[in-house]
């Protein structure tokens, strides 16, 4: 296993890191722990919360372990997502329903789930500084926010002495979506980001890259039977099936075959041979599929590669 040091978080970090958007199922989890894995994304509207707070409420090393918990996304509705949510009384009652579901206090990272570019920020960087000091979160940070608005909210931090962001959670893999997975999101995808993460990494800032497998597209077909299998190929279609991201992948196949890996391994080596503070996140539905990603983690690709796999056409 990979290891990584978030500031606040006084305990390692695997840089490899199970999601509940999707819940895996608890023999999942307890593989990935026996694998050494300490890392999972979960959120206030991820389905798999509740699941994942009864399971953490059975392991006698919780303590060890680390949980990232998003507020103040927007809900759902018959017409689509609602108003926006990121307020600090919606964050607040985003963070107490998650403390209680998951039976923890405090959580290890807390995060705004998305960004208002219109709403101020002064009260929404105080409103996390609170949770901090409260004793409510060890550390906070923000998903699916620009550059400049996390620029612009770390120096509020800085200036009022309140607790920094310490990390960013946008979507990250080797494919580049030309359009968002979700209504709000944001990448840090692609060889025009480049830049943008390395400015992360200068700020001592961890990228916790979601959708590191593109949603499955890096990973290879589907099978017919798996969860939610015609859901994810819609989104493949609508976001990564373009010339570029064919040509991406099928580099990364010759790669795979070269190296005796998987794509998806590949995949996984991309996000952690990046940068020094990347963290993949993924969703598993199987042990043997967990047992193949936590392989990657032995697979490191050299600055060379990396290129190709940025530009396919280079």
């Amino acid at each position: 296993m990979l290891y990584g040091n978030i500031r606040g978080v006084d305990k390692p970090v695997s840089r490899l890191v199970i999601g509940t958007g999707l819940y895996p199922p608890p023999e999942v989890l307890d593989r990935f722990v026996a694998a050494g894995g300490t890392a999972f994304d979960s959120a206030f509207n991820h389905p798999g919360e509740i699941e994942l707070g009864r399971w953490l409420a059975r392991r006698p090393d919780r303590d060890r372990l680390v949980v990232l918990g998003k507020g103040g996304h927007p809900k759902r509705g018959p017409d689509g997502f609602g108003p926006s949510r990121v307020t600090p009384a919606d964050l607040s009652d985003d963070l107490d329903e998650s403390l209680e579901r998951l039976s923890l206090r405090p959580i290890d990272l807390f995060v705004a789930h998305r960004d208002d570019p219109s709403a101020d920020l002064e009260p929404i960087v105080e409103c996390l500084d609170r949770f901090v000091r409260s004793g409510r979160a060890r550390a906070v940070g923000v998903s699916n926010w620009s550059r400049d608005r996390l620029a612009e909210a770390g120096q509020i931090a800085a200036r009022r002495g309140w607790a920094p962001l310490v990390l960013t959670s946008p979507q990250f893999s080797a494919a580049v979506a030309r359009e968002p997975e979700f209504p709000g999101s944001l990448s840090a995808s692609g060889p025009d980001r480049r830049a943008e993460r390395e400015w992360y990494e200068e700020q001592g800032i961890a990228l916790w890259g979601w959708s590191s497998l593109a949603c499955g597209y890096l990973a290879g077909e589907l099978a017919a039977d798996s969860p939610y299998a015609e859901i994810r190929r819609q989104l493949w279609r609508r976001c990564y099936d373009t010339e570029d991201n064919r040509a991406r992948l099928a580099f990364i196949e010759e790669l795979a075959r070269r190296r005796g890996a998987s794509p998806a391994q590949i995949a996984i080596a991309y996000v952690l041979s990046s940068h020094a503070n990347t963290w993949a996140v993924i969703t598993c539905s199987s042990p043997a599929r967990l047992d193949e990603d936590v392989a990657a983690l032995a697979i490191r690709l050299s600055a060379d590669e990396i290129a190709r796999i940025e530009r396919p056409d280079q």
